[in-house]
Order: C-alpha cells, then structure tokens, then sequence
C-alpha cells in the first residue's frame, strides 16, 4: 500500500536539510554502503543512532535469539531526542501531520546512492506480532524517474513534489535507484501501527 496524502511541504526547506546533514558529516550506510542515511530523532542524541541495530533485527543470517533480543531492545527505545541534523521546519511537518491523528516517532533523513546496484534487497521492515513501525511516512526531497518504490506487485515513482506519502514496510518491498544521483527521502515512523 501507497497512500498519497493531500500534502504539500517546502522541498527548498527540506533541501535545507539535506545540505545540513551532508555538511554534518557522510551518511550511515548500509547493504555494502548502498543506503542509510542521518537520524534526525535518536534514543540517545547521535545522530547514527538506530541504523545498525534496526537493520541487524531483520538480517537473514542473524540466529533467532539474537534477533528476539535486538528487537525488544530495539522496542524498548523511544527516539524522541532531537539530533544535531533536526530543523525546526520539522516541527511544523509533525504538527501538520498531528492534524491528521498521525503520532510520529523515528525520523530520519535517507538516501540511496546511484547506480542499479544500490537495489535495496527485498524486505519488510515489520514483524509479528507486534508489527511496530509498519507503516511509514515518506517526503521525497531530491529524487528522479529512475528512482523506484517496488512491492511484488507494483512499482511507483514517488516524486519530488512536496507531497507526502504512507506506506506499508510490513509488506515485502525493496527501493531502486536506477539513476546517477542521489535520492534523498525524509522518513518517519508512525507510532501505534
């Protein structure tokens, strides 16, 4: 599921953004330093807190009485502190989006790097029985055609409008970026989903 919302955010103020991030300091980078990106909100302040312990809960070849232990960990923070990367436009995003009912949690600024090996491989960022962060708002920020959002099913460019966008990461899916740019996406995890 991708659901549009009837949005429009400030792409130059989030573009702000990414300047400040990149500025800060290279991005987290992950899957052979094909993605990953900055937190904005963290469980500790840091600004690379959160990427590698999320991505160690959903590895393949991690046992399954490591994964339990990461992921009640991992459930038992809140990344609610504000990173040294966050702006206050955020604030005014959260706020509009509270409009809708919609609680947000980990935000972080992500980018996937150019190429047709940059393929995330194929996931779900969710898992019974909790299911905790199954549903994720995403803002494209920089971003081209040849930047893809894929279920099994479909795959949809989301482009670089100012819209915003919910979508179910409980589902397998994988992101392509087919282009020689870097595409940059604000990313928040609805809370209670």
């Amino acid at each position: 599921m991708i659901l549009k919302l009837h949005r429009n955010y400030d792409i130059s103020r989030l573009t702000q953004l990414v300047n400040k991030a990149e500025a800060y300091g290279a991005p987290w980078l992950k899957n052979k330093g094909f993605w990953g990106g900055w937190s904005l909100t963290s469980s500790n302040g840091e600004v690379y807190d959160g990427w590698e312990s999320g991505e160690k809960i959903f590895n393949e070849t991690v046992s399954d009485e490591v994964r339990l232990r990461l992921l009640r960990d991992f459930q038992d923070k809140r990344f609610t502190i504000k990173t040294a990367i966050y702006d206050e436009y955020i604030d005014l995003i959260k706020e509009d989006l509270s409009r809708l009912h919609l609680l947000i949690e980990r935000i972080r600024l992500v980018i996937l790097v150019p190429h047709s090996e940059s393929q995330a491989y194929w996931h779900q960022d969710a898992s019974p029985p909790r299911n905790f962060f199954r549903l994720r708002l995403h803002i494209p920020i920089i971003t081209n055609e040849g930047c893809l959002f894929e279920y099994k099913d479909r795959r949809e460019h989301l482009p670089a409008d100012g819209s915003a966008y919910i979508i179910d990461v409980g589902r397998p899916h994988r992101v392509l970026n087919l282009s020689m740019e870097n595409r940059y996406h604000l990313m928040m995890d609805l809370v209670g989903t």
